[in-house]
């Protein structure tokens, strides 16, 4: 859950709790300052777009919908501003959405944390395929 209330008195950016970078970034972008607090469900660094659905909920506060730009947040973010499913090229900048299918998943997140930076990195660096 973020909750986001604009500042109208010029005081810059103030962020509350659990909050991470690219709420931040996302404010940034937008050119906007606002008293941010997020409630997380998911796990930070459990590689499920947490943080990216975070900074794609401040965008749509604030009105802006350009998906290229929303992509220099975190590669995951465009498509989280999209929403729904979606197939995503490039490094996240191009993002077409599909139609939905009901389906149903579970889903297990054990105790581990990682950056998603790093895991990319490491990637790139390993020759995974890009």
């Amino acid at each position: 859950v973020v909750q986001i209330e604009d500042r109208t008195d010029g005081s810059g950016l103030v962020v509350h709790g659990g909050i991470d970078d690219l709420v931040a970034k996302a404010l940034r972008l937008v050119g906007r300052s606002a008293d941010v607090v997020v409630s997380k469900s998911i796990p930070a660094g459990a590689g499920l777009g947490g943080g990216s659905s975070d900074a794609a909920a401040v965008l749509r506060w604030a009105g802006f919908d350009n998906v290229p730009s929303a992509s220099q947040i975190g590669a995951d973010v465009a498509f989280c501003l999209v929403g729904g499913r979606a197939r995503v090229t490039g490094i996240g900048e191009v993002v077409e959405s599909l139609p939905f299918e009901d389906r149903t998943f579970t889903l297990l997140t054990p105790p581990v944390s990682c950056s998603t930076p790093a895991v990319y990195r490491r990637w790139d660096e390993m020759g995974g395929p890009t």
